[in-house]
């Protein structure tokens, strides 16, 4: 059985006694731990509201609908690389392969920024339809007082090597 747990993919920019301490803007790659979206600290910070997975490029697409976040992590991994932020197809290990939503979510701006709010069901668009490879979802747009459908054109490099830009979602 494969096993990944964001547990291993924390990053916090408070108490440098902590194994987890670093720069939160310069690791994009994985979570800030403390980061609540403006909302009120929950158990449930992260309500994971789907899981789409990609055969093609053994990738797990995850929707953080309390982040207001979609996040692409590696299948192609060992349960131990999984945890580690080295190793599967992609070199990254268990770390976020792409994100895309909310860059306020790694300090990279602030609450207006970002472009996702309460999103459900994203997914890839078969290869074999219109804008396929890229990811659709619904935007509930809770902030913003209208909802829409947004397809995604990630940044691409290769197939499933995804280009990192500061500046979006």
């Amino acid at each position: 059985m494969w096993e990944w747990n964001i547990k291993d993919h924390l990053i916090q920019g408070f108490d440098s006694t902590k194994d987890n301490f670093g720069v939160v803007q310069d690791n994009p790659k994985i979570l800030i731990f403390n980061f609540v979206n403006g909302d009120t600290p929950v158990a449930n910070w992260l309500h994971f509201n789907s899981l789409q997975y990609n055969e093609s490029l053994d990738q797990i697409l995850l929707s953080s609908r309390k982040l207001s976040e979609i996040f692409i992590i590696d299948h192609s991994t060992t349960t131990q690389e999984a945890a580690l932020h080295t190793g599967g197809i992609y070199g990254k290990g268990g770390d976020l392969l792409y994100r895309w939503g909310n860059i306020a979510d790694y300090n990279k701006g602030d609450y207006t920024d970002k472009t996702l709010d309460g999103q459900h069901y994203p997914h890839w668009i078969p290869d074999t339809f219109t804008d396929g490879g890229k990811i659709m979802l619904f935007n509930n747009g809770n902030t913003v007082g209208y909802s829409s459908l947004e397809i995604i054109n990630q940044l691409v490099s290769s197939p499933g090597v995804y280009s990192y830009n500061n500046t979006s979602g």
